[in-house]
């Protein structure tokens, strides 16, 4: 499987048990696509943003991508704010909870690739907990 080196897809390769030989670091994502096309890797985790952009310009028909992997994390991006500035984003979370709660949210984020269903299955709570 390649990967990029150092990242989520490498960690949660070798965390799953996939023998550290197994997995191929890849430098970017064209090269990784070029290796998945030649042969020399059987399959390429990338993010899955990166991953359709990559496959759509390809044009390949030989192409699949599995998105999303049941049972994988979800790994999510969010608004930062200074510590001690819990007013600003606690007034953020309120706004932010009235977009997804009209569908708006969901409107914004998916025409970007972004999944909706996935930022909404997790809290901040969860994500800030985890290691």
């Amino acid at each position: 499987i390649g990967a990029p080196g150092g990242g989520t897809e490498e960690k949660l390769a070798l965390n799953a048990g996939v023998p550290r030989e197994r997995v191929i670091v890849v430098p970017d994502g064209q090269s990784g696509l070029k290796m998945l096309q030649d042969g020399r890797i059987d399959a390429y985790s990338l993010p899955v943003l990166s991953i359709n952009d990559l496959v759509k310009k390809a044009n390949d028909p030989n192409l699949e991508v599995i998105a999303p992997v049941l049972g994988a994390p979800v790994y999510c991006d969010g608004a930062a704010f200074k510590k001690g500035d819990e007013a600003l984003r606690d007034a953020y979370d309120v706004e932010l909870a009235k977009l997804k709660k009209s569908g708006e949210f969901a409107k914004i984020i998916e025409p970007y690739g972004f999944s909706a269903a996935a930022a909404m299955s997790t809290t901040r709570e969860k994500l800030c907990a985890a290691k």
